[in-house]
């Protein structure tokens, strides 16, 4: 669930981050059924993707704006998680990884990734105002 330990404190991303939680738990939902559906789940992980596209793009856009040291770093670690995610949605469909383990796998990588280096974005950001 969506707490304010997980807001970063840039409103228009802490939107978007509780946005990506709510598709997590449609996926965690649908994995939880007796008999989850394969057609379900694929929707689900569509909307998640396009979700995510936007999400990065947006996060990325914030960066190139106030100039984020960090900029390059950030960014490989989006277009790693685009592969990983591929690689696992296919690896579910081929009977090889279950849906609540894609989902815990998931929400571990936001987790991690809203708690270090989105929060460094913020920090950043915070440090630029104080200096103007």
């Amino acid at each position: 669930e969506w707490s304010k330990k997980l807001e970063i404190g840039i409103p228009e991303i802490d939107i978007q981050h509780r946005r990506l939680l709510d598709l997590l738990n449609e996926v965690q939902r649908e994995a939880q059924m007796a008999a989850p559906s394969f057609q379900a789940l694929d929707d689900v992980f569509d909307a998640l993707e396009q979700y995510v596209t936007t999400h990065f793009h947006d996060e990325e856009a914030l960066m190139q704006r106030v100039g984020y040291d960090f900029f390059d770093h950030h960014k490989q670690e989006h277009l790693d998680l685009v592969a990983q995610v591929e690689e696992k949605r296919r690896a579910y469909f081929r009977g090889e990884l279950d849906a609540i383990t894609m989902h815990q796998w998931l929400l571990h990588w936001l987790i991690g990734h809203i708690a270090g280096s989105d929060t460094l974005i913020a920090t950043f950001m915070a440090k630029q105002a104080a200096a103007e």
